[in-house]
């Protein structure tokens, strides 16, 4: 019997996050995808349990769920965010789907969410768009979901509505990566190109080189801050142009 082709890679990375990747990957389970997908655990040098409750996943769903760890440090990491961009370099090298999600443990999708069938009928509707783009949610770890707040006015997500390359930059419409699912380019391996810093605005970019985007109206997706992050801290005056 010959197996079906993946249609969407989803790639979860995860740094002594236990608690939140099971929260993470049962979101994603949830969502009961109705085409063929898999998700990609990439764990980070974690000694609190994450990786192996990423092994109890691969085992407790072995045609779905794949789990891989790396250890950043040996990319020479100039921050917490070249970490990461490894992480999911590291990840994106396992996956073989259509297209790709990126996922952080900490973040997971509303209770009823489809929004990953969603976006991807969506992109197989619209050929020449390279993304597919949704709202996120904002909100602080621990506080109630009702106290977030939405990156941007839903206004600009209506359903089909397409945004070009210049139109984002120009307009502002800047969203952290996990907005969206890209279209793989099977000519240009973005890992290769940009290693530790495939980051979140990278992975962005990089994409909009091969096609504009096309919006869905929705907001599934719970971006987790934490009250000690760097960039929950930060004064206005701490932040230069």
């Amino acid at each position: 019997m010959t197996s079906q082709p993946i249609i969407l890679s989803i790639i979860i990375i995860s740094h002594n996050q236990k608690n939140e990747l099971k929260r993470c990957v049962d979101s994603v389970l949830a969502q009961n995808i109705p085409f063929e997908y898999e998700i990609i655990l990439s764990d980070d040098r974690s000694d609190d349990g994450t990786f192996e409750l990423a092994k109890e996943y691969e085992i407790r769903f072995p045609n779905i769920i794949k789990a891989s760890q790396c250890n950043s440090d040996v990319c020479n990491p100039a921050n917490n965010s070249q970490r990461s961009g490894w992480n999911r370099c590291n990840g994106y090298k396992l996956a073989t789907g259509k297209y790709i999600a990126h996922v952080d443990a900490d973040d997971y999708f509303i209770e009823g969410s489809h929004i990953y069938q969603r976006q991807v009928e969506m992109l197989e509707k619209h050929p020449e768009c390279s993304l597919c783009m949704q709202n996120v949610w904002i909100l602080t770890e621990g506080d109630p979901i009702e106290t977030g707040r939405e990156w941007g006015p839903q206004s600009r997500f209506d359903d089909g509505r397409i945004i070009s390359a210049e139109e984002f930059i120009k307009g502002d419409y800047f969203i952290l990566n996990q907005a969206f699912i890209q279209r793989r380019n099977p000519n240009s391996d973005p890992t290769a190109l940009y290693g530790k810093r495939y980051v979140d605005s990278i992975i962005t970019y990089h994409h909009l080189l091969f096609g504009p985007i096309v919006c869905v109206d929705a907001c599934d997706y719970i971006y987790m801050k934490h009250p000690d992050a760097v960039t929950t801290s930060m004064k206005l005056n701490d932040i230069t142009v």
